[in-house]
């Protein structure tokens, strides 16, 4: 029996399969879901109790969503490649992360994986860093990811003698970062507006 695999088949095993791209829609589907029943459970008067295993369950898709984020930066998100960065600029927007300079910085991190030029992974592959500050950004990492991880990429983007050094790149890393802070500052006035605070946070 003939065991060697044909062209074709070694090649789809690097293509993602359809239902890969289809399970974005279903997480934001059921993000959408748990989100409204947030909404109705908090609207109610019941107790936060009920609230507890919704924002467990929204925090499980809202990591989905962190994935599907990571699979648009190398354009296997959608078929459409408009389609694959308006959803990446959006996921970007509402995780203060610009889509344009994770992918800058993550294309870095896979040309440099583990090396002292992988700055996605700085502190821990400085090794003149302490063992101190490797551990505090460890702690940080895992538990306000989404602090230090805009954090991480923007220093990469800022500092002195930044790899990112496109112009036409840097241009639109800007632009969606004004785009963001717009964005952020229309949520916070809305939410000041229609007193939600309660369910905002």
């Amino acid at each position: 029996m003939n065991t060697t695999q044909t062209a074709p088949h070694a090649n789809e095993l690097h293509e993602p399969h359809w239902i890969s791209r289809s399970a974005f829609q279903i997480v934001i589907i059921l993000f959408l879901c748990t989100e409204i029943a947030l909404v109705f459970v908090l609207k109610s008067g019941a107790s936060l109790w009920l609230a507890v295993p919704l924002v467990l369950v929204t925090s499980h898709l809202m990591h989905g969503a962190a994935i599907g984020f990571h699979e648009a930066t190398h354009g296997l998100l959608r078929r459409n490649r408009r389609f694959n960065e308006f959803d990446g600029v959006l996921l970007g927007v509402f995780s203060f992360m610009s889509f344009s300079l994770y992918r800058a910085a993550h294309q870095l991190h896979h040309m440099h994986l583990a090396t002292e030029r992988d700055e996605e992974l700085w502190p821990f592959v400085n090794p003149d860093s302490p063992r101190w500050a490797r551990i505090l950004a460890a702690c940080v990492e895992l538990t306000a990811g989404l602090v230090f991880l805009p954090f991480l990429f923007l220093r990469i983007f800022l500092r002195a003698g930044s790899p990112i050094r496109s112009r036409k790149v840097r241009r639109r890393i800007w632009a969606e970062l004004a785009l963001m802070v717009v964005v952020w500052i229309s949520v916070v006035a809305a939410v000041t507006h229609w007193q939600v605070w309660r369910y905002f946070l």
